[in-house]
């Protein structure tokens, strides 16, 4: 599963989407809000498969979160919630070669058990898939929240909690952001976390399309409930839901 969109665009993709976080980590909604709308360009003519699409639908269903824009935002969080599905569903033609390390010794134990091998790098796939849409998840049921006055559901809250905790770990930040901890330099770390897993799988010889996905769930962005209450500043107008 290869795809057709130039590496130029890809890498512009990543730029703006780390960009938005470090402009949330500066409380800059306005600046994040446009970054992940250029991002969002750059990815607009992918596959329905691709998991930048999906973290940049619902990246910008955030953007208009916290513009208080709420009906918007839940358009773009279920557009983005069908692209994580649809990356899930094309995990097994997935390029996911088993050599992660150099060695002759790894080398020769990925060729004697091969499927075991690939089978382990797609289950991690599922897992890293289950937490951006559980993120995605979390994201929309704050929308909710906020335009019906409804409790958040705590089934939402605790499958982000168990597959946070599964793909990115008990201290990951997005679970410090689930209970309101001090957001600005939490959104730094989620960025610089994602591009030290990114140049650790460059350095393993990971295939193009793992990273990818990698790096996409990993910069899908988690909107902590403190940032609705304490957000001052609107984000620019931005346009209607995109398809």
């Amino acid at each position: 599963m290869t795809s057709t969109i130039g590496d130029a665009s890809l890498e512009s993709w990543e730029r703006h989407t780390a960009a938005g976080f470090r402009a949330m980590s500066h409380t800059h909604w306005s600046e994040a809000a446009d970054e992940w709308r250029k991002a969002f360009d750059h990815v607009r003519a992918s596959e329905p498969w691709d998991a930048r699409r999906a973290a940049g639908l619902n990246n910008l269903g955030v953007a208009y979160l916290l513009d208080a824009r709420y009906t918007e935002a839940e358009d773009y969080f279920d557009n983005a919630r069908d692209s994580w599905a649809r990356t899930e569903a094309y995990i097994p033609d997935l390029d996911v070669p088993v050599v992660g390390h150099s060695s002759v010794f790894h080398l020769r134990l990925a060729t004697r058990h091969h499927d075991a091998f690939a089978d382990s790098r797609r289950r991690r796939c599922v897992q890293l898939c289950a937490a951006a849409s559980a993120i995605t998840n979390f994201n929309a049921a704050l929308a909710q929240r906020k335009e019906t006055s409804s409790p958040l559901s705590l089934e939402v809250a605790a499958a982000l909690i168990r597959n946070a905790t599964d793909a990115f770990g008990a201290r990951c930040p997005e679970l410090k952001l689930m209970e309101n901890g001090d957001s600005e330099p939490l959104y730094r770390e989620k960025a610089l976390r994602a591009f030290d897993l990114q140049a650790r799988s460059m350095a393993a010889a990971l295939s193009p399309d793992y990273r990818r996905l990698e790096m996409a769930t990993n910069l899908t962005a988690l909107l902590s409930p403190r940032l609705l209450g304490l957000n001052e500043t609107r984000s620019p107008k931005l346009d209607g839901p995109e398809q």
